[in-house]
């Protein structure tokens, strides 16, 4: 009888062990299915950028840079330079601008196929609603908002721990952000009054810095300069003036 009731007992534990194993299987499995990619796919190692947070960064709006310079009339909006321009080239979608000693302003405006609210809310009237509820609505309100998600968004956190909402949205995010990576090993968050953007690359240890600026109707612009410091591409964005004319500065 006490061997009987030793193995009453052990198939007891077991069948609580096993339950419990089932129980724990059920809730981390989801989870596991989510990590595991994240953790694979973005590893510090094979893609470090993805970690990169914004860095708020100040740009001081001076009335001196607004009227000084030389003033051009893009396509989109009229900016000034601290120097002469040289050439202009003008495609559909993108002008370039050409000054010396290799310095270049080239910009191009998001189109609307290339919006990213409108791809994440592509799908039928059901996904329309799920989308908001895993991402937020305030965070696709506009093309600002669900960029800064995507760009404040890191594998960090990501851990048992997380909700399966959490890890879908960053899952997802990652997705977007891994897009930015080529443009730069820092990336800046700044405002300009009305007008806010972000800042891909340091030019005091790049050639190329990319600069995605929303307009104050969230209507984005990709910028690529140049060969420039800090402080020209500051004179450039303050300076910037939406309400330009339809004229453009002519081809030298």
């Amino acid at each position: 009888m006490p061997l009987l009731r030793r193995h009453r007992k052990i198939i007891f534990i077991s069948t609580a062990v096993l339950l419990i194993l089932l129980t724990a299987g059920a809730y981390l499995l989801p989870k596991l299915t989510l990590i595991i990619p994240i953790k694979v796919d973005y590893s510090r190692v094979g893609a470090p950028r993805v970690y990169l947070l914004p860095v708020d960064r100040l740009i001081e709006v001076s009335e001196n840079k607004r009227v000084g310079g030389v003033r051009h009339a893009g396509a989109w909006f009229s900016f000034a330079t601290p120097f002469d321009l040289e050439k202009n080239y003008d495609s559909e979608h993108a002008q370039a601008f050409l000054f010396g000693n290799r310095k270049s302003f080239v910009v191009s405006p998001q189109l609307e196929t290339e919006r990213i609210v409108k791809k994440l809310l592509a799908g039928g009237t059901a996904e329309t609603r799920k989308m908001k509820r895993l991402l937020g609505e305030e965070n696709i309100a506009s093309e600002y908002a669900a960029l800064d998600l995507c760009l404040t968004t890191t594998p960090e956190p990501v851990g048992l721990s997380s909700s399966i909402r959490e890890l879908s949205r960053t899952s997802l995010m990652l997705i977007l952000k891994k897009a930015f990576s080529g443009l730069g090993d820092v990336i800046y968050r700044f405002s300009l009054g009305e007008s806010k953007g972000f800042q891909f690359g340091n030019p005091a240890t790049a050639s190329d810095v990319y600069v995605y600026l929303f307009s104050p109707s969230d209507r984005m612009f990709r910028m690529k300069f140049t060969s420039m410091t800090q402080g020209v591409i500051d004179f450039f964005l303050t300076s910037i003036e939406f309400s330009a004319p339809p004229n453009r500065t002519q081809t030298g």
